[in-house]
């Protein structure tokens, strides 16, 4: 498997739901069954475009940004960030470039983050660039990882920093590789 078959997904929002405002995408690929890791993706979004486009933003959802760090804040409220649309188009194109031949059979994995994205696509008049049979939830593999004794939580080495939708994509490529690795073991 190469680490161009799957892609890590990771969204920074103002609301919830699939119509959740996207504030900022992070993207690596990577395969699952090693954590090796490919090209990567990291765009912060014009808020106000995410809105436009029909992006809905909510109150608890905005107070827990208030609470972040001054630098994951002053990431996603820079002046001149690209509109929504134009980000769409960018990680269509990234991803075409460096997934392997056919973009049907590209995995697209995150926290739930999928819907949210094809949701913007949809709402931009954009065609998502993955088949929707391909998307994989993470929260999924995390469970099974769970009902076999994997510690999620404190069975990682790497640095947990959550300040931005690129390291929250690498910290779940590490949480998947690792759950992957124990249920290969488990099976053999």
């Amino acid at each position: 498997m190469k680490p161009r078959e799957n892609l890590m997904v990771d969204l920074e929002t103002m609301g919830m739901g699939s119509c959740a405002a996207i504030v900022a995408i992070g993207a690596v690929f990577f395969n699952p069954a090693t954590g090796e890791t490919g090209a990567a993706f990291y765009q912060a979004v014009d808020l106000s475009s995410s809105m436009s486009a029909g992006g809905t933003v909510n109150g608890e959802t905005i107070k827990w940004w208030l609470c972040q760090s001054n630098e994951a804040r002053a990431t996603i409220a820079k002046k001149s960030l690209p509109l929504i649309d134009n980000v769409l188009r960018e990680l269509h194109f990234w991803a075409r470039e460096n997934a392997q031949e056919r973009m049907d059979c590209l995995k697209v994995w995150g926290k739930s983050a999928n819907f949210v994205l094809r949701g913007a696509y949809e709402r931009s008049q954009l065609t998502p660039f993955w088949h929707v049979g391909n998307d994989r939830d993470v929260h999924t593999i995390i469970d099974m990882g769970i009902n076999l004794g994997v510690n999620v939580q404190n069975d990682l080495s790497i640095d947990q920093a959550r300040d931005n939708a690129l390291n929250c994509a690498l910290y779940q490529v590490h949480h998947v590789a690792n759950i992957w690795q124990k249920i290969i073991q488990h099976e053999e």
